[in-house]
């Protein structure tokens, strides 16, 4: 660890242009209402959504060109039935309209979704 000498070291030592991982939770909380809308949409059985915000990661995917890959921020998802009963558990992946001060959602994802993991009845 960095030892400061003056309360102003740590203006030296910080990196304060590549948003925390708070910022990036604080960006999807105020985006919850779309990104629940967007997995309730993908199946009449889900009625409710359950975001893990400790499970936070900023990755690059790649998809095969050579401009490389998107910056994503991905997180792990629980799905409810109308009587609470957890369907399934999967991951999400938001893709922000610039990963260095994210404002809006340019698109997003699940990641390996079985909508029908348990037979709701």
């Amino acid at each position: 660890m960095t030892q400061m000498k003056t309360p102003f070291d740590i203006f030296l030592i910080k990196d304060f242009t590549k948003p925390t991982k708070a910022d990036y939770i604080a960006y999807l909380k105020k985006h919850e209402q779309e990104m629940t809308d967007y997995v309730k949409a993908q199946n009449p059985k889900v009625k409710s959504v359950q975001f893990d915000w400790d499970s936070v990661e900023s990755e690059v995917v790649g998809n095969g060109t050579p401009q490389g890959g998107e910056n994503i921020l991905s997180l792990r998802i629980n799905i409810f039935d109308s009587k609470n009963v957890k369907i399934n558990a999967f991951g999400f992946a938001v893709e922000p309209d610039n990963i260095s001060k994210p404002d809006v959602i340019k698109d997003m994802y699940t990641i390996n979704a079985n909508y029908d993991y348990f037979e709701v009845k």
